[in-house]
């Protein structure tokens, strides 16, 4: 299980039983200063299990974290401008 932490910029993981988490991935790219103030707080594994795609609401923007062997690569971001803003005149 993967678990995320938007505000220390850090994505957790442990076993699909539960237990003590440990963590797997930490990276400013997780973080935000931007509004709403909700860094990292959705994932999902592309179907080869070879990315995890995080979304980062406060950038706007979509995170892109290489997996080998089950460990994280050097994340990048894939996209900005992910999420519709509404203005108000």
């Amino acid at each position: 299980m993967y678990i995320s932490d938007s505000f220390n910029g850090i994505i957790w993981r442990t076993g699909s039983g539960g237990g003590a988490a440990t963590a797997w991935l930490t990276s400013s790219l997780l973080k935000t200063a931007g509004v709403p103030p909700f860094g990292a707080n959705g994932m999902a594994f592309n179907r080869a299990g070879s990315a995890l795609l995080v979304t980062n609401t406060g950038d706007d923007a979509v995170i892109k974290v290489p997996v080998n062997s089950g460990n994280a690569g050097t994340p990048t971001v894939l996209a900005y401008g992910v999420t519709a803003r509404t203005r108000h005149h």
